[in-house]
C-alpha cells in the first residue's frame, strides 16, 4: 500500500472559479477535487474518477484525518492522505473456443461468431 499527502492550495484564478475550464473550485465535490489534483500529481499514475470515488468508500482517503463521502467539499488548507492499496494480480485463463476464421492476414482477422456466444465475459456463469 502507498501512502501520501497532498496540500489543498489551489492557486487563486482556480479557487475564486474564474474559469472552471482551468481546473477544480473550492466548492467542487471531493471526489472531482482530488481527481484533478492527483491528475497534476507525478507521485502517482493515472487513476479514474471512479477508481477516486472507490477510495473514499472505501476509507483510503482522509481529509485532516477524517474519513470523507464522495460529495464533501474539501476547504483550502486541508491535508488530504490517500492510500492507494496493492494492485492484486488477476490470472486469465485462455479457453479453448472452436472459432470459424473466415479470413486472416497479417493485419486482419475475420471470425464468424454465432448471436448466442459472448464476446467478453459479462460473468462467470455466462460462458458460453
Amino acid at each position: 500500500m502507498r501512502t501520501f499527502t497532498i496540500l489543498h492550495d489551489l492557486v487563486e484564478k482556480t479557487r475564486t472559479g474564474i474559469n472552471s475550464a482551468i481546473g477544480p473550485k473550492v466548492d467542487d465535490r471531493a471526489d472531482k477535487l482530488i481527481h484533478s489534483l492527483l491528475e497534476e500529481n507525478d507521485e502517482v499514475e493515472s487513476i479514474s474518477r471512479s477508481q477516486v470515488q472507490k477510495l473514499i468508500e472505501e476509507g483510503n482517503i482522509k481529509v485532516n484525518g477524517k474519513t470523507i463521502r464522495a460529495k464533501d467539499k474539501i476547504t483550502l488548507g486541508s491535508e488530504i492522505e490517500i492510500s492507494i492499496p496493492t494492485p492484486t494480480e488477476i490470472s486469465v485463463e485462455p479457453e479453448n473456443i472452436p472459432l470459424q476464421i473466415l479470413y486472416e492476414d497479417e493485419h486482419l482477422i475475420v471470425v464468424n461468431s454465432p448471436a448466442s456466444r459472448f464476446i467478453h465475459r459479462i460473468h462467470k456463469k455466462a460462458e458460453h
